[in-house]
């Protein structure tokens, strides 16, 4: 049995974005945000979370996340966030000086498709010779 399956957490961590043993892309639909107290190591601290429409899960919002959502809605405010649909993914990252799995966030789609402005159609692709560099 997994520590997962004995201690059930109420908010979402890394290892959630897994099914198959492979990393899973969730979409999600932002419901509301709240304050929540956290016991931290030396004394307890209010921290911003937010609720999805499609599951139970809640995840405490981090700032890299925060101006994620930021960039995503063009909203600074987050009494204005519910409604808006993003995709939540697992990827490493760097913490205290070690590589742990951690929760990000992105346009559905991912940032590609969120800012592409041009197609390229397969033949119409510039000769390589013919760039000037």
């Amino acid at each position: 049995m997994k520590s997962g399956d004995v201690f059930p957490s109420n908010t979402l961590s890394a290892d959630d974005l897994m099914k198959d043993g492979k990393p899973a892309i969730w979409r999600v639909t932002i419901a509301k945000l709240s304050m929540t107290n956290f016991q931290g190591d030396k004394n307890e601290k209010q921290k911003r979370v937010i609720h999805f429409k499609e599951t139970e899960k809640s995840m405490i919002l981090n700032s890299t996340n925060w101006h994620t959502i930021e960039k995503i809605t063009g909203l600074d405010d987050d009494d204005n966030w519910p409604g808006h649909k993003i995709e939540l993914f697992r990827t490493m990252v760097e913490f205290k000086g070690d590589m742990v799995p951690a929760i990000r966030i992105r346009p559905v789609g991912g940032w590609e498709a969120a800012t592409a402005t041009e197609v390229v159609v397969p033949g119409n692709v510039a000769d390589p010779d013919d760039v000037p560099f």
